[in-house]
């Protein structure tokens, strides 16, 4: 049989024992942790509409022109604040002459 030079015997109190295992479980836990990304908060249409100060048949046109895109989660249809902010910046405006 052949010798492991690695081998350390260490002498330990049931105390240091429970803290160094609480430590490698924490540490390991920590590594297994999916980071959190900030996660798009999804509107309603109605929040949507709110948020863009237009009416739900307005809104409606907006989303068939692709101007705001919305996902279907279930029966409803969610709009992500990312694409409310885009909306806003890319909506075509209208000089009146007068």
């Amino acid at each position: 049989m052949e010798a492991n030079n690695n081998t350390m015997i260490v002498t330990l109190t049931i105390e240091q024992l429970h803290d160094l295992i609480r430590e490698s479980v924490r540490e390991e836990l920590q590594d297994k942790q999916p980071v959190k990304e900030e996660t798009a908060k999804l509107l309603t249409r109605l929040e949507a509409c709110k948020a863009l100060h237009v009416s739900l048949p307005t809104l409606s046109r907006y989303m068939d022109l692709g101007i705001v895109k919305g996902q279907k989660v279930g029966n409803r249809i969610l709009i992500s604040q990312e694409n409310i902010t885009n909306a806003l910046t890319d909506l075509p405006t209208r000089k009146h002459n007068k």
